[in-house]
């Protein structure tokens, strides 16, 4: 933990956050928003230190995986968008692929890469989870049957073998 009269990086986003907050320049929700996103912030060791000890790498580290987290937000953003407009059960088999198919191949593959063995294990776990609530019946996605290498990839995944490709593709 950072001392009295060395700034951390979560301290200091607190301060800033509070002051905009009681000035009014933010309202309630955005402010209870931002909180969170510190709190989250704060999970990050570098975020407690002193901020003079904070290294670049830290930082890039840290960007990346927010970066990568996002795609959980933007799948959900898109399915929230087909609901909005009473069409998802329309494309909800197209939906439903998509969703498999950028969490299990493109995301897995950035999620794999990140250095902190902790957040890369929450989030490979995160992407599991969030493929089979969302879609619990995604292995029996028509689209997902028709011959080609991600497909059969996709289609050997299950509790068990997503965690040794997983393990696989780190090391590629």
């Amino acid at each position: 933990m950072a001392k009295n009269n060395e700034y951390s990086i979560v301290s200091l986003a607190t301060k800033y956050e509070e002051k905009r907050y009681k000035n009014g320049d933010i309202k309630s929700s955005s402010y209870v928003r931002l909180q969170q996103t510190i709190k989250t912030i704060g999970t990050y060791k570098f975020a407690n230190i002193s901020i003079k000890k904070v290294t670049k790498k830290q930082i890039e580290d840290f960007l990346q995986n927010e970066r990568t987290k996002e795609i959980f937000d933007v799948l959900d953003h898109v399915i929230n968008y087909y609901k909005e407009k009473n069409i998802y059960d329309e494309y909800k088999e197209q939906l439903e692929y998509i969703y498999t198919r950028y969490l299990l191949c493109s995301s897995l593959l950035r999620m794999v890469k990140i250095n902190d063995k902790e957040i890369r294990e929450k989030l490979i776990e995160m992407t599991w989870t969030n493929l089979n609530t969302k879609f619990p019946n995604w292995k029996k996605n028509n689209l997902l049957k028709k011959k080609n290498k991600k497909n059969f990839y996709m289609r050997t995944l299950n509790k068990f073998t997503y965690k040794i490709y997983s393990s696989i593709f780190s090391r590629m």
